[in-house]
């Protein structure tokens, strides 16, 4: 008697669950979906560049590049690099013909790359450039003239690429 009227139950979903009035549910969303779009643009993102060098009779020479064009670094944060939540970048070569590995593996596991977060926006005379956003995958192999070699780059949080070069 002493608290007045109370009320005794659960939540109020009419008042506690619901969407704003309709006359202000679109400035409400706007704010959200502008946050998600730059969340979107500043993840890690990765190109591929495959070049091949002809070394001798069935011998050849393939170097693959994998450059993150993305703001954050592959791993994203540094806290997923410490927790080991986060797999490094593969490369992996497979061919329409049987090949064999001079050097190199099939399947390459190679690290990953810091993004443009950490570059500064003018180039200065101390700093100089840094190669920490490209890892490079090589392999020597020996396969008959004229077969397609496909190299595959796979990543959980920077993408998947792929290019065929025919040798």
């Amino acid at each position: 008697p002493q608290l007045g009227d109370i009320e005794i139950g659960g939540w109020d979903t009419l008042y506690a669950f619901r969407n704003p009035p309709s006359e202000f549910l679109f400035d409400e969303i706007q704010r959200f979906s502008k946050w998600v779009i730059w969340q979107a643009l500043i993840t890690p993102e990765l190109e591929l560049e495959v070049q091949t060098t002809h070394l001798s009779g069935t011998t050849y020479k393939i170097r693959a590049i994998a450059k993150n064009v993305g703001f954050l670094p592959t791993y994203v944060s540094k806290q997923a690099l410490a927790k080991k939540v986060v797999r490094g970048i593969v490369m992996e070569l497979t061919a329409d013909s049987d090949i064999s590995f001079i050097t190199g593996k099939q399947r390459t596991e190679l690290g990953q790359c810091e993004g443009y977060h950490l570059k500064g926006v003018a180039n200065s005379g101390y700093a100089g450039d840094v190669t920490d956003y490209k890892v490079v995958a090589e392999w020597t192999i020996s396969a008959p003239s004229g077969t397609s070699v496909k190299v595959d780059l796979k990543h959980t949080r920077g993408g998947c690429k792929h290019t065929t070069v025919v040798l």
